[in-house]
């Protein structure tokens, strides 16, 4: 039996070597009805066992392929003859483990590649030798961390922390396996998965957005299944200030400017004297706060000293000047009539007079 070892992305050209070889009497074997997972890996594992020839579909494809890979190995631990048949552009065979291997050129597909390959399977399978007595290990499954990832995501609930450790792996996964096709659309469809979640969070539902957007431009938010907001409603009215105002606002001319100037002249002075008064007993309290007390149980006033030192800055005195020009200059227009004190009578009233004191 002939085991044909290939790359998914290559089928197309496969089918006429496989055609080639079933035309010349032999029994040919390939994983063209098996689907995933371990049972899929096993079956195939024991294909190679029981085969004559293993036979590689050489291509780019195949060399990157992590499954082709691994049955290659499996096949050579096995002493499996190995017969490499290229039917796709390879870049280098040189770096490659079938580089001291004699290689099939069957892209041209005509009677002189025929007449090769179907002498290369007659010598190699003279040179069939019984299994080794001690089977090596088995290879672990291609891609096992699919089916991992698959069973985490079925869960009940998942964490922000367990959400972001799977976008982690996928990410890390779809930037190594993104070559193969059928790998690429299943980590796409997890990251789908976990970004449809209930339990998923704002941030978590973006960052698998961003991946997808990053690994296919076709991704977007009205492809991946996210929401588009439409800006929708009125738009609030802008309105100008009148041409007299804006002008007086920025030239300070104008009747309302000058009516603000009226209006703001002593209010500016009494903010100014007030915050000069704030600032002078702030500082008096700070500094007498500050001072060691001689006892305990003394309360924390300000020495005289202080206070005399505080009341002499230029802040007290610019205050002190502002409130002796707020007093008015000249006294009262209306004075009114002087009242004498109480239980003096003013002398103008007779009747206030003692009688020893009248005029006769």
């Amino acid at each position: 039996m002939l085991f044909v070892s290939y790359a998914s992305q290559d089928r197309a050209l496969v089918d006429p070597l496989v055609s080639v070889l079933r035309s010349a009497d032999q029994q040919v074997w390939l994983d063209e009805e098996l689907g995933g997972g371990e049972a899929w890996w096993q079956t195939i594992l024991d294909r190679i066992r029981c085969c004559s020839v293993f036979v590689v579909a050489l291509s780019n494809n195949s060399l990157r392929s992590k499954p082709c890979q691994a049955e290659l190995a499996y096949a050579r631990a096995l002493q499996r003859p190995v017969l490499p048949v290229q039917i796709g552009p390879v870049d280098s065979v040189r770096v490659t483990p079938l580089a001291a291997t004699q290689i099939i050129d069957y892209r041209m597909r005509d009677a002189a590649a025929h007449a090769r390959l179907v002498a290369a399977l007659q010598s190699l399978s003279r040179r069939a030798v019984p299994l080794p007595a001690q089977l090596p290990e088995e290879p672990m499954v291609p891609f096992a961390y699919l089916m991992r990832l698959s069973s985490e995501l079925s869960g009940p609930e998942l964490s922000y922390h367990k959400q972001g450790e799977l976008l982690l792996e996928l990410r890390s996964r779809l930037d190594e396996d993104c070559h193969d096709p059928t790998v690429r659309n299943d980590i796409v469809q997890l990251l789908c998965r976990l970004r449809d979640r209930p339990d998923v969070t704002v941030r978590t539902r973006a960052d698998v957005d961003a991946v997808l957007a990053a690994n296919d431009p076709s991704f977007t938010a009205a492809t991946v299944g996210m929401p588009v907001a439409a800006v929708t409603g009125p738009r609030p009215a802008i309105t100008r200030p009148a041409p007299e105002v804006a002008r007086a606002g920025a030239d300070g001319s104008g009747p309302v400017a000058a009516d603000q100037r009226r209006r703001g002249g002593p209010a500016r002075k009494l903010l100014l004297v007030g915050a000069a008064v704030v600032a002078a007993v702030a500082g008096a309290l700070a500094f007498g706060l500050t001072r060691t007390p001689p006892e305990a149980s003394a309360p924390n006033l300000a020495a005289d000293d202080d206070v005399q030192a505080v009341m002499a800055t230029p802040a007290m005195e610019t205050v002190q000047a502002d409130l002796e020009a707020l007093k008015p200059a000249a006294g009262p227009d209306c004075p009114g009539k002087r009242r004498p004190s109480p239980g003096r009578e003013h002398p103008s009233n007779p009747a206030a007079t003692p009688l020893s004191m009248r005029p006769a």
